[in-house]
């Protein structure tokens, strides 16, 4: 499965909240054991600064971007990976019909084995793209095959 334009569809106060949960903040330590973590309410300041104060140029013009995250920003990965992580945590926990056991990741493409038949596998795939207002998935689905989609950069 892969989510539709995730860094566009991304909702700034639920990330926010997101990324300032506690369960998100323990982890800071693995990633610079130099600097020690800001506490919540300063990190949601600088985060909703950041992601209300985009601006990007296209044909000689300069947007404010007011939805998602900015391309190419050194932070929207790691809003995207937790705003993701989050989400379909929470989605899964939600979900009362058969669910995948495992599922992998990666940012916004997803990977899991369905063993429960093609009917509930959609049933499935029908909720997530409810679940959430701005986030859509799409679905790539064999029985006899995995499906490996890229795109090649010219």
């Amino acid at each position: 499965m892969d989510v539709c334009s995730l860094y566009t569809n991304i909702p700034h106060t639920e990330a926010v909240s997101f990324i300032a949960e506690q369960e998100t903040l323990i982890y800071f330590h693995k990633y610079n054991n130099y600097l020690k973590p800001v506490n919540t309410s300063t990190l949601k300041i600088l985060l909703e600064h950041m992601l209300h104060n985009c601006n990007f140029g296209f044909n000689n013009t300069v947007y404010k971007q007011k939805y998602g995250t900015p391309m190419g920003a050194n932070a929207s990965v790691r809003i995207a990976n937790i705003f993701m992580h989050k989400l379909l945590k929470k989605c899964l926990n939600d979900y009362n019909d058969v669910k995948p056991t495992n599922v992998g990741r990666l940012i916004d493409d997803i990977f899991f084995i369905w063993t429960h038949g093609e009917e509930s596998l959609l049933r499935f795939f029908h909720y997530l793209n409810k679940y959430h207002t701005t986030i859509k998935y799409e679905l790539h689905y064999s029985s006899s095959s995995v499906i490996f989609r890229y795109h090649s950069i010219h």
